[in-house]
């Protein structure tokens, strides 16, 4: 339910945090690890009471989108998966924790420049926010399972529905009760981020891989060729990530900087319509394609 604004024994408005930890025997050595949007895992330190004085906790909080996790040198894993954003952290080594909810009727001179008390109506009075939520909590794992897991739980299965005038005994006597775009199977870890038409006969076509390198994960070869069933694919122009120039002008025209390599995957092989997806990396293309009847 709410938080409630009084303390059991004061008259006056108290702030309260509710947090929920997890306690292991990992000796995590003050490191833990956060996830960045859903996508790579950070790797924290934890700050000394000595470094950060009387901020101990502030200081040591991040935001946690998808994946807050322990790991130990023996390959020993601690993964908390929420199913919002919410603040984590590591305050002992073998144990983490998430705010699940706070309310604060003064500012906390965080840059917000206002209490966090916030309230709802229905109809009636307002009242406190109540939070309702749930963590899928993994242990024995490895982190490529974890990674997995992650990116399952925050896309869910999502339903669609199609009006019919059949019965139900006639939908069941038919041949529509299963479909899929695709005509083989892709890595677990690649996903279509947009398959989106331009044109009657040109689509675009966003891959994603999903995986992370520091999770023993690797680079993944992907033959687009025959791949979908509603139609066969022509040609592939490889864009930037807006899908709106073609790689190659944006590479011409771009700024060179002297940095590190973050090169894309080995250009797509055009002719043969395989494409190289790195760890994390994101991919866009133009399909030229022939609808199929």
């Amino acid at each position: 339910g709410p938080i409630p604004n009084k303390g059991s024994d004061s008259m006056f408005d108290i702030g309260k945090e509710v947090i929920l930890s997890y306690s292991s025997s990992i000796h995590s050595n003050r490191m833990f690890f956060t996830d960045s949007n859903g996508r790579q895992m950070m790797k924290r330190v934890r700050k000394s009471k000595t470094e950060v004085e009387s901020d101990f906790e502030t200081a040591n909080y991040y935001p946690i989108t998808t994946r807050l996790e322990l790991r130990s040198n023996s390959s020993d894993y601690l993964t908390v998966l929420p199913d919002r954003s919410e603040g984590g952290t590591s305050l002992e080594d073998g144990d983490v924790e998430l705010m699940l909810h706070r309310r604060l009727f003064y500012d906390d001179g965080y840059g917000v420049g206002e209490p966090l008390n916030e309230l709802e109506s229905h109809g009636g009075d307002p009242i406190p926010l109540v939070v309702r939520g749930k963590h899928l909590v993994m242990t024995g794992h490895t982190l490529e399972q974890a990674r997995m897991r992650m990116v399952e739980n925050s896309l869910p299965v999502q339903l669609s529905f199609l009006r019919t005038n059949l019965d139900l005994d006639s939908w069941l006597q038919s041949s529509i009760r299963e479909y899929t775009a695709l005509s083989k199977e892709i890595p677990r870890n690649i996903q279509i981020l947009t398959l989106a038409m331009k044109s009657e006969n040109h689509i675009l076509l966003r891959l994603y891989n999903s995986a992370d390198k520091d999770e023993n994960m690797e680079t993944v070869k992907l033959d687009i060729k025959d791949m979908f069933v509603e139609f066969t694919i022509h040609s592939i122009e490889e864009r930037d990530l807006s899908g709106s120039r073609t790689l190659e002008s944006v590479q011409t025209d771009q700024l060179k900087w002297n940095r590190a390599d973050r090169s894309h995957g080995k250009p797509a092989d055009l002719k043969n319509m395989t494409i190289e997806l790195k760890p994390m990396e994101i991919r866009t293309f133009m399909l030229a394609i022939g609808w199929l009847e």
